[in-house]
Formats: C-alpha cells, structure tokens, sequence
C-alpha cells in the first residue's frame, strides 16, 4: 500500500485569480479572515510555517522532505485544464523544472466547471470558466501532451509499474472515456507507458455507478465526501409542499449539468444560514462501513481516502460546516483501521489522504500554531 496526500496548488499568484478575485488573491486570503463561528469551534488556524508561496521551490522541498519524513510516499497533485487554460500551474511547473526536487506525485485532474463558490461570496453564484472536455481530438492534444510529460518523469508513483492519473469527477462518461482511451494509446505508443487511470466516487449511489466505472477506469477511490454527505439531510418536505432542495438532491450526478448544479447549489444553500457541527465519529463509522461494502463488490479496485479533518467555514463562512468532536487520537484510530481495510481489500493501491494542505477546509497536515506536528504523528504512528 502505497500513501499519497491530496496537494493544493492553490497558495500563489494566478493570473486568473487575480482577474476573478482581485490582485494577488490566493487561498490564503480564506484563511487569514476565518472566525469561530461557535462555541469550541478552532478558527483561525495559523499555518507554523506561515502564508508561504509554492511558487517557491525551497517551500515546496521543505513540504516534500517533512512528508517524506513521516512516511508519506508522494503528493496527489490538482490539476486543472480546460478549453488550453491551466489556473493554478505554477507547482506543478516547479515540480517538473526541478528533477532534483525529491518529490514523488501523481496527477488528479480536477475536471470541474470554475464557480464563484469557491469562496462563498455570491448567491446566486456565477461561473467563472467552463469544463469543456475539448471533444476535438487536434485540440485535445495540448493536455495529452502535458500530462505524458508529467506521466513519464521517474517520479511518477506507480501501480505495478504503471504511472497513477486519477479524475476527480468521473460521471461524464462518454467525454472522459474518449479522453483516457486517447491518453492511454499515446503513452504507450510514444513512451511505452501503460497509464494506470483512477477516478473518484462522489455520490452516496456509487453502488450503481462503480459497475460502470470500472469498464473505463482501472480502479475508484471512494470520496471521504460520500460518507460526509450524510450528515446533511434535507427534509423531505415543507409543509404539504416537497422540499425544493431535498428534491435536488435527488439528481444522480450523471444527470447534472453545470446549469442544474447551480440550481442545487442555489437550493441548498438557501436551506441553511447558520454553520452546520458535524459528527466526526459517526462520518467515521459511515465511512469504513461504505468503504468495506464497495470493497467488497470490486475486490482490489477500489480506493480509500482517508479525511484528516474537516472544516470549510473559512471559504463558506456561516453556510459552511465543521466537525464539532474531532481529536486528533481520534484521526490515529480512524487511520489504523482505514489501513487495515485497504490492506484486506486493495494491498497495492493508494490510500489518499485528505489532504496535505487543505487549509480553506480544515483538512491538513501541515504543521499549524494550535498542534504542531501532531496529525502528521498520529498518521505516521498509524
């Protein structure tokens, strides 16, 4: 079993970001105004290394040698591309520049549309940049060519020798299906990579997708976001009337447009004004029972992610949630029983883990102010 913790790119200047949000705005913007919305509840959270820059190689050296440190075997970085533009490149660039950078990653293509949810500003929200999937295969070749240029680097982790790409949202089946058939029939006819394709479950209906799936990709991982959903219920009614939001969320994903994920965004965020306390024992127990379930209908295929904690008020404000009963003993026992799961059911897949750097949602395990190195500890004592 190999262990990869989920990379944001996010904490430098992109131009992009600057033209949306204003100049210089990075993720560290979110952090640095969070507030405790409750009582118990740990906002701000200070970074102990400070709002660095990952346009800096030195930050990302020191990131990759503390990981490595504590046993984590390489970062799953974002990756983002639509339409040939690349918000949030400048790590990633670093990291490729720089083949001393004693780093080992994998790629996850965050293959989302752009909204202004991002930051929780506006309701109803806009989007900001479209996912176009680039259908054209001339105009397709640009990322084909990016990716097989970080694909075929030694540092590439691999499954069986086979460098890892993984899709955050897999349910545009037939875009992406044409997308990895073209990416796979590159690598090998130009490198002589066997591209080893992961993609992740994002909906509590994954039984039914899984099977699908796995006729396109070599292996799922299942979103600790799946087993988080729900703890966020929605009555099924107002009144006489259905509950507009409840209804929403009915939606299979496979179904929803960019223009309907709005609507549901639109709907479920007006359901609620004050932040939401999750229970992190419960998320836990749902979550090993999901991941042992799925396991067991794709025996050696399926993934596990592993959610180190969870707080998003600062990117959400009071539309946000947190977990109201997190310990960090509680993550160490969590991991150990995660990793004997995945040892059952999948020994030579990747546990990804929720996130190195997440700082906008709480999930971290970076050194902060509050407690140290105490969450990198207790994963690596796991």
């Amino acid at each position: 079993m190999q262990t990869a913790a989920i990379y944001l790119p996010g904490f430098h200047d992109c131009p992009l970001n600057s033209a949306w949000w204003g100049e210089g705005a990075t993720e560290w913007d979110s952090v640095r105004s969070a507030r405790s919305l409750a009582v118990n509840h740990q906002q701000p959270r200070t970074p102990s290394w400070g709002y660095y820059d990952l346009s800096d190689p030195r930050v990302i050296a020191k990131q990759a040698a503390l990981a490595k440190e504590f046993g984590i075997d390489g970062f799953c970085i974002y990756h983002y591309w639509s339409a040939g533009k690349r918000p949030l490149r400048k790590p990633l660039e670093v990291v490729l520049e720089n083949p001393d950078l004693d780093l080992r990653f994998c790629l996850c293509w965050a293959n989302h549309s752009w909204f202004t949810t991002w930051k929780g500003f506006e309701s109803p929200p806009r989007k900001l940049m479209s996912q176009t999937y680039e259908r054209h295969r001339a105009l397709r070749q640009a990322h084909i060519d990016f990716l097989l240029r970080a694909l075929s680097d030694e540092r590439a982790m691999r499954i069986n020798d086979r460098p890892v790409m993984s899709i955050y949202d897999p349910t545009p089946t037939s875009e992406l299906s044409d997308f990895v058939d073209h990416l796979r029939s590159e690598a090998l006819e130009r490198f002589g990579l066997d591209i080893f394709c992961s993609a992740r479950v994002l909906e509590p209906a994954h039984e039914v997708i899984a099977e699908r799936l796995l006729t396109i990709f070599d292996s799922l991982c299942l979103n600790a976001g799946v087993s988080l959903s729900k703890q966020r219920e929605f009555r099924t009614c107002n009144g006489p009337l259905p509950n507009l939001a409840w209804l929403a969320k009915q939606f299979p994903t496979a179904l929803k447009t960019d223009r309907l994920r709005l609507l549901y965004w639109r709907l479920t965020h007006r359901s609620h004004h004050e932040v939401r306390c999750f229970d992190y024992d419960k998320f836990v127990q749902d979550y090993l029972r999901d991941y042992r379930a799925l396991s067991l209908l794709h025996k050696g295929k399926i993934d596990a992610q592993l959610l180190v904690d969870w707080d998003n008020t600062p990117r959400l404000k009071n539309r946000g949630s947190y977990f109201g009963n997190f310990e960090i003993g509680k993550l160490g026992k969590f991991t150990r029983e995660l990793k004997s799961a995945v040892m059952d059911s999948n020994p030579e897949g990747i546990l990804y883990i929720n996130a190195w750097n997440e700082w906008g949602e709480g999930a971290y395990l970076e050194p902060d102010t509050e407690n140290g190195l105490a969450r990198l500890e207790a994963i690596s004592q796991a």
